[in-house]
């Protein structure tokens, strides 16, 4: 199924850098408190909706074990995603995903400082068992923005674990760039989609760009007290305008790389609109251009 194979139809020579990557902003979050879900689905529904990049966020609990989180609300266990993982690196070898996984920043909410501490032994144990990163893991390059699709093929790697604090054995710290502003993400959704677009105009030199498709819950929006769920739902009609306003701009489809938003298994239009910016990138092997074009479109929902 394309869904679960379209990383075949790109040319060797891409760089990761420059391929139009679905992404899952808070992958981890599926079935936690309303306040803090973001997906549906578990990471290997993700992929299967064509997610190539998990934002994964992580805890500890009282008793030691290392859990799902999104701020101080938890959810799974972090053994529940990498078996998810696992089954997706072994059944699609092909594929190559990017994993950013960290506990939080620490935060204060009111008088109350939240610090999220993972203990790095136990982490390094658990990514060893079940996702081999000393086989796996892509590490030998000096600079990801040249790293290319065919590169990686070669060396037979599944994915990129990316840490900002190097943490954990086989994590790099090369930076995956977020751009992000209060009053962009804290606006209405019709304003979001015809303002986030200008983040594109910049290229992060020796990085990849995680565009966030999402809104930040604000306490001025038109919803009122939300949830993501609702933001989602509020935000859903202007994607296809969001994705027409990246593509009528050769500087943004240049740009633009990793795309992560909230609920990618709520349908296929999301990853749809992203990997379209492929098809304008010139990235597609060319004998392939009007398979991927066709399968893009095969499931409407």
């Amino acid at each position: 199924m394309f869904w679960q194979n379209w990383q075949s139809y790109i040319k060797d020579d891409t760089p990761l850098s420059k391929i139009a990557i679905p992404g899952a902003h808070n992958a981890g979050s599926y079935d936690m408190n309303f306040l803090a879900c973001c997906q549906d689905g578990t990471l290997y529904e993700q992929f299967l909706y064509g997610v190539r990049y998990f934002n994964i966020r992580l805890h500890t609990n009282k008793d030691g074990t290392i859990v799902l989180a999104h701020g101080p609300l938890k959810g799974h266990t972090f053994v529940s995603c990498l078996i998810d993982l696992q089954n997706i690196i072994t059944s699609f070898p092909n594929e190559f995903i990017i994993l950013d996984i960290r506990e939080y920043y620490p935060q204060k909410l009111g008088i109350i400082n939240i610090t999220h501490n993972i203990n790095t032994d136990k982490m390094n144990e658990l990514l060893e068992k079940y996702i081999i990163p000393s086989k796996y893991a892509l590490t030998n390059f000096d600079d990801i923005s040249k790293v290319t699709l065919g590169e990686i093929r070669k060396q037979n790697k599944r994915y990129l674990l990316v840490n900002y604090q190097k943490a954990y054995n086989y994590s790099v710290d090369n930076p995956i760039v977020l751009p992000w502003h209060s009053k962009t993400f804290y606006t209405t959704a019709k304003k979001f989609v015809n303002t986030i677009p200008k983040y594109l105009s910049d290229s992060f030199e020796n990085s990849l760009v995680c565009f966030q498709i999402q809104r930040t819950f604000n306490t001025g929006f038109e919803t009122g007290f939300t949830s993501p769920r609702k933001l989602e739902k509020h935000l859903f009609e202007y994607f296809p305008e969001l994705f027409e306003n990246i593509s009528i701009n050769p500087k943004y489809v240049k740009n633009v790389n990793i795309v992560a938003g909230d609920f990618m298994t709520k349908s296929y239009q999301k990853a749809r609109h992203i990997l379209m910016l492929n098809l304008l990138k010139g990235i597609v092997i060319e004998d392939k251009i009007t398979i991927y074009f066709k399968n893009l479109w095969s499931i409407q929902k």
